[in-house]
């Protein structure tokens, strides 16, 4: 069997393939630099998130209109509803896909999801701090149409 476990601080987790479940309250760990969707606690809240080796991160939020991404860099968070937002750099494009709830929000939004999609080289910037988001195996996790993943954009 595949199956293996280890502690990872302090709780007992076991790995099936490439995913770590807490045996405590089976909720997945993320591992660094792969794609992820995870229900949020209302049942209701879709995320779709990659974190990078340095503990930066993308979190993608659907379910609830409008779509929302917000980063987290350096420890501090970007996107809607915290003080600061982020852009996005793919290719000579600068997008603000943060709020898809509005025309120019949701083209961002979408834009940046085909983006991650298709792997293209997908920069974050925030504040002075700057994160290459990991793209492969986006296309796995993030579903072709957006809506059909339920982020509801403008």
């Amino acid at each position: 069997s595949n199956l293996r476990t280890r502690q990872v601080e302090g709780a007992q987790v076991m790995q099936l393939g490439v995913q770590w479940e807490c045996n405590w309250m089976r909720k997945s760990v993320q591992l660094r630099s792969q794609w992820n969707k995870s229900v949020a606690l209302d049942g209701q809240t879709l995320h779709y998130s990659v974190t990078d080796d340095k503990g930066n991160s993308l979190d993608i939020q659907c379910g609830k209109e409008p779509a929302t991404m917000h980063v987290s860099l350096n420890q501090r968070y970007y996107g809607p509803g915290y003080p600061q937002d982020f852009s996005m750099q793919i290719g000579s494009k600068k997008l603000f896909p943060s709020d898809a709830g509005s025309n120019a929000g949701g083209d961002n939004f979408r834009a940046a999801w085909d983006a991650l999609r298709a792997g293209k080289k997908v920069i974050v910037h925030a504040g002075k701090a700057s994160m290459a988001v990991p793209v492969a195996g986006a296309a796995a996790v993030l579903p072709a149409n957006p809506a059909k993943a339920q982020c509801e954009s403008w």
